[in-house]
């Protein structure tokens, strides 16, 4: 599941309350059928897949917006978000719904990380 957040925590207090944070990896959709992808941030994030800008709000902010994304067969695609906190609470929800699939949040099984040296 892809859901970060920090709020009053010691971590948080121990830490520069500005910082970026990058997730580089894929994203595995399980049909071909029409996916919208809910992201809510707490501060900028900017998002793509495949390489294609698809969210790009990289500004202090809290965001909640959609993008929808149809693959063409089952398949795996690049997938990177860029993240930053400015002030406050830390917080970047991914969640989706298709045809098949009820809103919720996007299950930790259909992502896989890839060394970023190596892309």
């Amino acid at each position: 599941i892809f859901i970060f957040h920090l709020k009053n925590s010691k971590l948080i207090n121990k830490i520069n309350k500005r910082y970026g944070i990058e997730w580089r990896g894929n994203i595995t959709f399980p049909k071909a059928e029409k996916y919208t992808i809910y992201v809510y941030a707490d501060d900028g994030v900017r998002i793509k897949m495949d390489d294609d800008l698809v969210v790009d709000s990289y500004k202090p902010q809290i965001l909640y917006t959609t993008f929808d994304h149809t693959p063409l067969l089952e398949r795996t695609l690049k997938f990177e978000v860029d993240y930053f906190q400015r002030t406050g609470n830390a917080t970047i929800i991914l969640h989706w719904s298709s045809d098949s699939i009820l809103k919720q949040p996007i299950p930790f099984e259909q992502f896989n990380h890839y060394d970023c040296q190596d892309n």
